[in-house]
């Protein structure tokens, strides 16, 4: 599942913040009920994350619908950049869904100017967020990043 085209326009960071800064993807399953099974995120060459480096995953679950913030109850999860500049997958421990959205990402510190992750600008879709503390997330829209992040979710029954 995603919500991006599969090209990248730019590489954005969190401004003016130093702390943990979250990335998210809400994402709607074509059929139930779903069963998450790894969460899929693209790393530019040409971003702050490096090859081996190691990151916090976050996921959960939401109810369907247009919110323009969320407070989701998410589980934790870690995985390693294997390389960037390309497609890495991280397993988690499945969670399956009969209605509503998954949301999907990771969460590292980010000094400020920090630019970790790759965003589709061609055609937003809202579903992208931002939170600053894993509780209560944003629309990247709100927080100047208008655009789809490259995280994907990859489902099955």
């Amino acid at each position: 599942m995603q919500v991006d085209d599969g090209s990248f326009e730019w590489t954005v960071g969190y401004a003016g913040w130093n702390g943990d800064a979250f990335w998210v993807n809400r994402l709607t399953p074509t059929q139930y009920p779903a069963t998450l099974k790894q969460i899929r995120i693209y790393f530019p060459s040409d971003g702050d994350i490096r090859d081996n480096t190691f990151l916090s995953l976050v996921y959960g679950t939401l109810p369907s619908g247009s919110e323009e913030s969320i407070r989701p109850q998410t589980r934790p999860g870690s995985g390693r950049v294997a390389q960037v500049g390309r497609w890495v997958d991280f397993n988690v421990t499945p969670m399956t869904i009969e209605s509503g959205d998954f949301l999907v990402g990771f969460y590292t510190p980010v000094p400020d100017g920090l630019k970790p992750m790759a965003l589709d600008v061609s055609r937003p879709a809202g579903k992208s967020y931002v939170s600053r503390d894993g509780a209560t997330y944003v629309k990247s829209e709100t927080a100047g990043m208008a655009g789809n992040f490259a995280i994907r979710a990859v489902v099955g029954r």
